[in-house]
C-alpha cells in the first residue's frame, strides 16, 4: 500500500470514530499521543503519517441532535400523509382505493332502500278512476262563459237568420230549469238586432227532427238569473214537428244584444222523444207595418209601428194609433183621446155599454137597443134573431148572443153570469183520468170519457168527451189534439168547450188531476170536469181549479171557478184575458165567446137558445 492509499484508510477510521491510539495489531503499542502512527514501511523503518486534516475526529463529530430528520427527509414535502400515501389504523398504507372501501352503490343503493315501484305503487295510491271521477271534478260549463255569436255563425236571407246546430256534447246538468219548462243540454247563442222590432225565434224547420223535444227561450242578459224574459215555448203542439218550439219575442232595440239558448227538454218524456240531436234554428226580425196597415195579432209575419198596436177591426186586424178608440191606452195622460176612456184591459173605448164602446163584463152588456159583437166585442145596433146581419160586426150585432151565420142571425147559447156558483170537488167524488202518455203538459185522456145521457151541445146529441190538460174539453169519437192556445172560432178544432184554453200544465199526481164525476139523478144529472191545481206554462208558482158542469136538464153549461191565484206581476196569465174562453160547434162554423175576465169563486153559465 502506498502512503496515499494508506492515509485514506486512516481517515475512514477516524471518521468512524476509532482512536489513533488504539492498539491497531501493527504497531509495536507503545500509545503514542502525538497523532502518528508507526507503520512499518516495508524496509523495516518506522514511519510518521500525520492525520488527515480533513479527517473529523470523534471529538469533532456533531451531535445526532444537529442532523435533523425534517432537514434530511422532510415527511411534510416528500411524503405527504393525507394526499400521497394513506395511513390505515395499523400505521401500514392503505392499498384499497377509496371507491372500494365505500362503495356508494353498497352502502346506499337507491333501487334496494327507496324503490319507488314498492313503497309509491302509483296504480295502488292514486287511482285515476276512484279518486279523481271527472264527474265530480270537471262540472258541466255554464254556456254563457262562451256564447255562439249568432250573428256570425248563422246564414242570413232576407230577414231571416238561420243556424244549424247540434247540442249532444253539451252537458245534460244545468242552472235554467224552471226558467222554461225542464231544459238541459243548453246551448247559448248572442244575438244582435239590425232593426228595432220583435224576433220569431223557431226551431219548427226542416233541420230538426220530430223526435227532438226542443226548448227555446230568450232573455235580455246571458245568466241562469235575473233575467228578463223576452219569451219562450216548449211544444208548438202541431204539425210534423210538434215538439219543436216557435214563439214572438217582446220588443227588441236594434243594437242591443239579446240572448237566444236552445236545449232538450230533460229528461225526455217518453222513450219516443230525445234532449239532444241536431236542430235548425231561425230568428226572423219581423217587419214593421205603420198604423192603419193589416196586421198579424200573432205577430209571426208582420208587427205594427211603435205607437200603434195590432187590433180587431170587423173580420180584421189593423194597427190603431194608441189613444183611438179600440186602440192600447198611452203610456202617459192622455192616455186616451178625448170622449174616451182607458178600461181594466188597457184599451181606449167609448163609455161601457154605449154604441162602439166595449161591451160590459157583468150585468147586461149593453145598453137598450144595442147587442154585443161576438166578433167585436163591442156593442153594435141590435139585429133580430132571422134577421140580416153583417158577418163583421161592425155595423150592427145579433141580438142575445145569436151568431151572424151565412148574413143571417141564428141564435144559439146565451151567457149570464154565475157570481157565487157551488164548487163540487170531482177529485173526491169521482174518478181521476188517465193521461195519455207520462207528459202532464201539452196533452189529454187517454180514452174518451162517456156522457151518462145524449148532451145536445149545438143541437148535435153528444156522447163522448176528451179533456185536455190545456184547458178545454172536445166532444166526439175522435180524439183532439192539444194545441197550447186557441182561439174562437177555430177551423181546426171540434165541437169543443173552452173553460181556460190557454199553456196550461198539471202538477204531480195526486195533488193536480183532471178528474170526473157524475152526480145527482136523471133527469137532473150533472157531468162534473175538474181541473185540479194546474198551473200556467213559465208561472210555476201560479194555480188554477176549476171545472166545467154539464147539465142533463136544459142542456145549461156551467163554468165555475175555485181557484185562480198568480204571484205578483203576473194576474193577467189566470185572469183569462190571455186565455180563450166559450163554446163553438165542430169547426168552428157557430160559437160564443165570453167578453172579459173570469176570478176566484165566480162562474159563467151558457144556456142554449
Amino acid at each position: 500500500m502506498n502512503r496515499a492509499g494508506l492515509a485514506s484508510v486512516i481517515g475512514w477510521l477516524a471518521l468512524a470514530g476509532c482512536s489513533p491510539s488504539a492498539p491497531t495489531g501493527f504497531g509495536p503499542g507503545d500509545g503514542s499521543v502525538d497523532g502518528s502512527v508507526g507503520l512499518d514501511g516495508g524496509d523495516g523503518a518506522a514511519l510518521d503519517v500525520p492525520a488527515p486534516s480533513d479527517a473529523t475526529v470523534k471529538g469533532d463529530t456533531p451531535a445526532v441532535t444537529d442532523v435533523h430528520k425534517g432537514e434530511d427527509v422532510p415527511v411534510g414535502e416528500d411524503v405527504p400523509v393525507g394526499d400521497d400515501v394513506p395511513v390505515g389504523e395499523d400505521g401500514g398504507v392503505i392499498d384499497a382505493p377509496v371507491g372500494e372501501d365505500v362503495p356508494v352503490a353498497v352502502d346506499v343503493p337507491v333501487g334496494i332502500d327507496v324503490p319507488v315501484g314498492v313503497d309509491v305503487p302509483a296504480p295502488l295510491d292514486v287511482p285515476l278512476a276512484q279518486d279523481v271521477p271527472a264527474a265530480v271534478d270537471v262540472p258541466a260549463v255554464d254556456p254563457c262563459l262562451a256564447p255562439i255569436n249568432l250573428n256570425a255563425a248563422g246564414t242570413l236571407s232576407g230577414n231571416t237568420l238561420s243556424y244549424t246546430g247540434n247540442n249532444t256534447l253539451t252537458a245534460a246538468a244545468t242552472a235554467y230549469e224552471g226558467t222554461c219548462g225542464q231544459p238541459g243540454h243548453v246551448l247559448a247563442f248572442a244575438y244582435t238586432p239590425r232593426s228595432s222590432t220583435r224576433l220569431r225565434i223557431s226551431t219548427d224547420n226542416a233541420g230538426t227532427p220530430a223526435t227532438f223535444d226542443t226548448v227555446v227561450f230568450a232573455q235580455d242578459r246571458c245568466v241562469a238569473t235575473g233575467a228578463t224574459s223576452l219569451g219562450c215555448d216548449d211544444d208548438v203542439s202541431s204539425g210534423s214537428r210538434s215538439r219543436s218550439s216557435l214563439f214572438v219575442s217582446t220588443a227588441v232595440t236594434a243594437g242591443q244584444t239579446v240572448f237566444i239558448f236552445v236545449a232538450g227538454y230533460d229528461p225526455p218524456t217518453s222513450a219516443t222523444y230525445t234532449s239532444v240531436g241536431p236542430f235548425e234554428l231561425t230568428v226572423l226580425e219581423v217587419p214593421t207595418v205603420p198604423a192603419g196597415s193589416a196586421c198579424d195579432r200573432s205577430g209571426e209575419t208582420s208587427v205594427c209601428a211603435a205607437g200603434s198596436s195590432c187590433r180587431t177591426v170587423g173580420a180584421g186586424s189593423v194597427c190603431l194609433v194608441d189613444g183611438a178608440a179600440g186602440a192600447a191606452c198611452r203610456a202617459a195622460a192622455p192616455r186616451c183621446d178625448a170622449t174616451l176612456e182607458c178600461n181594466a184591459s188597457n184599451v181606449c173605448q167609448t163609455t161601457t155599454g154605449t154604441n162602439g164602446g166595449l161591451c160590459r163584463t157583468t150585468g147586461v152588456p149593453c145598453d137598450a137597443g144595442l147587442a154585443c159583437s161576438a166578433t167585436t166585442e163591442r156593442c153594435r145596433p141590435a139585429v133580430a134573431d132571422g134577421a140580416a146581419c153583417d158577418p163583421a160586426g161592425v155595423t150592427n150585432a145579433c141580438l142575445d148572443a145569436a151568431q151572424c151565420f151565412s148574413g143571417t142571425c141564428r141564435r144559439s147559447w146565451r151567457e149570464t153570469a154565475l157570481p157565487a156558483p157551488t164548487f163540487l170537488d170531482a177529485c173526491t167524488s169521482g174518478t181521476r183520468v188517465a193521461l195519455n202518455g207520462t207528459s202532464r203538459d201539452d196533452t189529454r185522456s187517454l180514452a174518451a170519457v162517456d156522457i151518462p145521457w145524449a148532451f145536445s151541445f149545438f143541437g148535435v146529441p153528444q156522447t163522448q168527451l176528451w179533456p185536455s190538460t190545456n184547458g178545454f174539453l172536445q166532444f166526439g169519437a175522435t180524439a183532439p189534439t192539444s194545441p197550447t192556445r186557441g182561439a174562437l172560432p177555430s177551423a181546426t178544432m171540434g165541437p169543443l168547450v173552452g173553460i181556460f184554453w190557454d199553456d196550461l200544465v198539471l202538477r204531480a199526481a195526486p195533488a193536480s188531476d183532471i178528474c170526473v164525476a157524475t152526480v145527482g139523478a136523471a133527469p137532473d144529472r150533472r157531468l162534473i170536469v175538474e181541473w185540479l191545481d194546474a198551473y200556467r206554462y213559465t208561472v210555476n208558482e201560479s194555480h188554477l181549479t176549476m171545472e166545467v158542469v154539464l147539465h142533463e136538464r136544459g142542456g145549461v153549461i156551467d163554468l165555475i171557478y175555485s181557484r185562480l191565484e198568480a204571484p205578483a206581476g203576473s194576474a193577467d196569465y189566470v185572469d183569462g184575458s190571455r186565455a180563450t174562453i166559450g163554446l163553438q160547434s165542430a169547426a168552428g162554423s157557430l160559437f160564443i165567446r165570453h167578453a172579459g175576465t173570469v176570478s176566484t169563486a165566480a162562474g159563467i153559465r151558457f144556456t142554449p137558445l
